[in-house]
């Protein structure tokens, strides 16, 4: 059965007043600058991240972190070398979602086939609406998805 979820909420401009919905006055935020994504061995993960996902090593700071350029930069991806158990889970929800964050693909099938073909275990392709989207884990077993 395929995941329930849609992301169309997520990503939704409910309005340009300059108020949240609670009244209170929207900060300037420019985007999202890092996601964190904890790891058992980086030397093994920051390989797998860049020749499998073809993401660029735009800083090391090994042995404790490495981060990586996604698409046009922002956010950055930020390997961090981590003791504890890992998958980190994310906490049941009602929602449906199993992982922390998404990539953003223009051809998804495209993406999809390839990751297939490097040996990716990928979730079949499902749709919501207009939304597209599956699933696959990182050496680790964190969760990944990818939308159009």
């Amino acid at each position: 059965m395929p995941p329930k979820y849609t992301h169309t909420v997520c990503s939704k401009d409910e309005g340009g007043n300059g108020l949240n919905e609670n009244g209170a006055s929207k900060l300037s935020f420019l985007g999202v600058d890092g996601v964190f994504m904890p790891v058992s061995d980086l030397t093994r993960s920051v390989r797998w991240y860049t020749e499998v996902l073809g993401l660029e090593i735009r800083h090391r700071d090994e042995p404790h972190a490495a981060v990586l350029k996604i698409g046009q930069g922002l956010p950055a991806l930020c390997l961090v070398q981590s003791g504890g158990p890992l998958p980190a889970p994310f906490p049941p929800n009602r929602y449906d979602v199993t992982h922390f964050f998404n990539f953003k693909a223009a051809d998804i099938d495209a993406v999809h086939s390839e990751l297939a073909a490097r040996g990716v275990d990928v979730s079949p392709i499902y749709q919501s609406d207009a939304l597209r989207y599956f699933g696959f884990q990182d050496p680790d077993g964190n969760g990944l998805g990818v939308v159009n």
